[in-house]
């Protein structure tokens, strides 16, 4: 049963960005159109989180009592014109967040369509937008499935992950998984989520995350939180290193917080492989 209060917040959306200029996807020998249909949906699906507290207030301050599910036949022409005037850096944020996103979608495929000798990469079957957090004008880390696999689009480099790929290969049997740098851009392969079943699995998982763990704390690595940790069986892929290499915190604050700071910092703990309680 579908959501009303988000389908609301859906046609809101499509109405107020129907009334904007707004940048197009580009044709790509990558992708057929429907994969085109489908990312503008995602993108609007991105947007209606920032119009989610303009819909709560307009239902709540309505000129009458309504109920919810009532409320869809006032969506017309005069409610958009009023959250417009009512709300410009809303319908200001809907357009620069809609176009800086199709400005990257474009930018992804251009990059891919002329890295194709390198990736084997000859068609996109499905691109899943909202990957991970947003950084310089919309970019974010974007899952694509294709005719050589499934792979991330990350809108940066990955030699970190890749040089640690390769220092913990010495240490961890078969551990490895396909990195593609380019000047500006990466392609890492996807790697499955398989938990460890057979006790043998969960004991050499727990040997190998005490070696990554080692490996990460050596660095000096910090912020390794289980967001980015993928579990294959007995291995644990640590998949975004952007906190690579940290300075230790200076000491600013008082004596007991900057005693607990530095024995945090000067342990495992810094890693942030392991929950402090």
């Amino acid at each position: 049963m579908e959501n009303i209060f988000f389908k609301h917040i859906n046609i809101i959306t499509k109405k107020l960005l129907s009334r904007q200029k707004l940048e197009n996807i580009e044709a790509s020998m990558l992708i057929k159109d429907e994969i085109i249909i489908k990312l503008n949906q995602q993108i609007v699906n991105i947007l209606e989180e920032e119009v989610v507290d303009t819909y709560i207030h307009i239902f709540n301050n309505f000129s009458f009592e309504i109920s919810i599910n009532d409320f869809e036949k006032y969506i017309n022409a005069e409610l958009i014109d009023e959250i417009e005037n009512s709300f410009p850096f809303l319908i200001s944020l809907l357009k620069n967040k809609y176009n800086n996103i199709t400005k990257y979608i474009n930018e992804l495929l251009k990059n891919i369509e002329n890295t194709y000798h390198e990736t084997g990469i000859e068609e996109i079957f499905e691109i899943h937008l909202n990957s991970g957090d947003s950084h310089n004008e919309g970019r974010f880390t974007v899952q694509i499935e294709t005719n050589v696999g499934s792979y991330f689009y990350k809108p940066r480099t990955s030699h970190f992950e890749k040089a640690f790929i390769g220092l913990a290969s010495n240490y961890i049997k078969d551990y490895h998984f396909k990195i593609l740098n380019f000047m500006n851009f990466s392609i890492c392969e996807k790697i499955d989520y398989l938990s460890p079943v057979h006790e043998n699995e969960i004991k050499k998982f727990f040997y190998n995350q005490g070696i990554i763990s080692g490996l990460l704390y050596y660095m000096n690595s910090s912020d390794n939180h289980y967001e980015n940790l993928i579990v294959h069986k007995e291995k644990p892929y640590y998949i975004d290193l952007e906190c690579f290499y940290r300075e230790k915190k200076s000491k600013i604050l008082s004596n007991i917080q900057n005693e607990f700071l530095e024995n945090i910092d000067s342990s495992i703990f810094r890693t942030g492989i392991f929950p402090i309680s």
